[in-house]
């Protein structure tokens, strides 16, 4: 029992000196410069530009080569996390408010479906109050029709252009 602890104990201690070493490689810089000029690289960041110009308010400035900086560890490849994240608020509340129109059916429609249930109570007829039942039905249908095209239209669009990524890798 004792030996199974102190392995279980070794085990975790050398899983903890692996995982937190410092790592020693570096890349080397005419390696670097050699791979960044036999790429073609004009297709990505032509797709960059477009990208950028349709974000631009969102995130924060970066250019085509400030990636790979990034990515290969090198200096000035620097990540504005708090931009990031004031950019991604910014998003939010512009697809909020851009939907808020279809919040405001859907409270317009509860209040009617609410309405319609207390005449329902009030009106013992039964055709009424199917009628009733039908007409907000079809109301919330077409509302989740609409909402689905355009969840529809956007995931297109994302692959779209994702195909459109890698093609141009």
């Amino acid at each position: 029992m004792v030996k199974k602890k102190c392995l279980i104990l070794w085990l975790i201690l050398f899983t903890l000196l692996i995982f937190f070493s410092p790592a020693s490689a570096q890349v080397d810089d005419h390696l670097w410069e050699e791979q960044k000029q036999s790429v073609d690289l004009k297709l990505v960041e032509k797709y960059w530009q477009e990208i950028t110009a349709e974000v631009d308010e969102y995130l924060p400035e970066m250019e085509f080569e400030d990636i790979f900086k990034l990515l290969w560890g090198r200096d000035g490849g620097k990540l504005d996390i708090k931009g990031i994240f004031k950019g991604l608020s910014l998003y939010l509340i512009r697809e909020v408010t851009a939907n808020l129109s279809l919040m405001g059916r859907l409270v317009i429609l509860a209040v009617i479906a609410a309405l319609l249930k207390n005449l329902q109570t009030a009106f013992t007829s039964r055709r009424l109050s199917s009628l009733s039942q039908s007409l907000v039905f079809i109301v919330l249908l077409s509302l989740a029709m609409q909402s689905f095209s355009l969840a529809s239209s956007i995931g297109k669009n994302a692959i779209d252009r994702m195909v459109d990524f890698t093609l141009a890798l």
